[in-house]
Formats: structure tokens, C-alpha cells, sequence
């Protein structure tokens, strides 16, 4: 059963959280990297809810295999990134910004909804490919406008269509006013208000299964506005979690 915004908890009951460690990469051993997050996150959700913290958003990959591995070759996996970019350049080897082009090429039981996208920071190309690889987007001022309650509905339909979901928050979707510790700062991004209503909403959702938050880069932030930003959000979706 779906809850309504009033209806959650600002805290976490009796959930316990666990950190089971990090995946180092180290060098131009992205790819082993990847495959091993995949191992652990597939290992983990046969008993609890993994949470995956970048980093950059190269682990949304990894996080993908993990999350194939345990519903099986056959399962309809959909992806729900909060993000200004696409990730679905050309790239080789892959980078954080190839990662969905990387997996919607190579899966067709796959499929990618990007909310918050923002068409200065994307080309023409990447629209077409896009478009090309059937991914639904909600530009970041649609937003601004108001229309937060089309996207929910945009969400619960893309919801419907798989057998489970995973949520993928890059940082760098939200205005670089309140996240400037990121690679790629968004001045006409998100309000983190506008975020956080969208975890509410994504994460309530009985077809989630795992989540990951990414871009933090504390070298970039400014007195740690950023990552405290993000440990709210992660306790925001921790709480709304069903």
C-alpha cells in the first residue's frame, strides 16, 4: 500500500543499517570493479535492501548487474535515474557517462526513465539516442513549473511495466546552490525539495528494490554542503522506503 508524504516517519523505527564495506577501484579497472559491486549487490538482495554510495555514477552499472543477477535473465528491470545527464554517450572503454547506454544496448528487458535532464547539459545526440533507445525523460523545468504530480504519474506507469525497479540519484541533478560538490555543478538544477518529494514518491513504490546515490565529490564541496545535502536524501529514502 502506498503511503501519502504525510504519513512518513522522519525516522527509521527498528531498520537497522549495516555498512558491508567498499568496491576500490583503482587505475583503469573500472569494469573489474563493476563486476564485483554486481556480485555483492546480487548477494545482498536475496536478504536485505543494498544502498549503494559513489563515487561517481559509474556504480550505477554495477548496481544494474547486481540487480539482473537476482531477478534473472527474463525479469523486466527498469531504471529510474534523477540525474541532468542522460549516461548515454559512446565511450570506450565505458565511463559514468555511458553506463545506460551500456546497459539498454546490451539488455532488451531493460529500460530507463531519467528525471531532472537538463538540455544544456545534454546534446542533440544524446536526445536521439534517447529517443532511439526508447527512454522516457521529464526535463529538470518541467519542474520548476509545478508539474510534480505529472511526473508521479509518469513514475507509477513506468513502474507498472517491470517487475522491479532500481533508483539511481546523481547528485549533480540538484542546483549547484545547494550541491556544488559535484563534477558537472547544475546552476538551473533541481530544488532539493522538489528531490525529495520524487524519493518520497519513487521509493514507496512496492517494485523498488535497491538504490544508489552518487556524484559526492567532497575535493569540490564547499564547508560539506553538499554531502550533508545527500545524507539527508538518503534518510529521506530510508524512511520512505516500504
Amino acid at each position: 500500500m502506498r503511503r501519502h508524504l504525510a504519513d512518513l516517519p522522519y525516522h527509521l523505527g527498528d531498520r537497522q543499517t549495516i555498512d558491508v564495506g567498499a568496491v576500490m577501484c583503482k587505475g583503469d579497472a573500472m569494469e573489474k570493479a563493476q563486476r564485483e559491486l554486481g556480485e555483492h549487490v546480487g548477494r545482498l538482495l536475496k536478504s536485505t535492501i543494498p544502498i549503494i554510495l559513489g563515487g561517481g555514477h559509474e556504480t550505477a552499472y554495477g548496481h544494474y548487474q547486481g540487480v539482473r543477477r537476482f531477478v534473472g535473465p527474463d525479469a523486466k528491470i527498469g531504471i529510474i535515474t534523477i540525474d541532468a545527464h542522460f549516461d548515454l554517450r559512446e565511450a570506450e572503454p565505458p565511463t559514468a557517462s555511458s553506463m545506460f547506454r551500456q546497459i539498454l544496448e546490451t539488455d532488451e528487458n531493460s529500460s530507463l526513465l531519467a528525471l531532472g535532464i537538463q538540455p544544456l547539459a545534454n546534446t542533440r545526440t544524446m536526445f536521439n539516442k534517447a529517443e532511439a533507445l526508447g527512454s522516457r525523460f521529464v526535463l529538470a523545468e518541467e519542474f520548476a513549473m509545478g508539474n510534480i504530480q505529472q511526473a508521479q504519474s509518469v513514475i507509477d506507469a513506468f513502474c507498472s511495466e517491470h517487475d522491479a525497479v532500481f533508483l539511481s540519484l546523481s547528485m549533480n541533478a540538484l542546483s549547484s546552490l545547494y550541491a556544488p560538490g559535484v563534477m558537472a555543478p547544475s546552476p538551473f538544477g533541481l530544488e532539493p525539495a522538489i528531490v525529495r518529494q520524487l524519493l518520497w514518491h519513487i521509493v514507496a513504490n512496492e517494485k523498488i528494490i535497491s538504490f544508489d546515490l552518487c556524484e559526492v565529490n567532497p575535493e569540490l564541496d564547499e564547508h560539506g554542503k553538499t554531502a550533508k545535502l545527500a545524507a539527508y536524501l538518503l534518510a529521506e529514502m530510508l524512511a520512505a522506503f516500504h
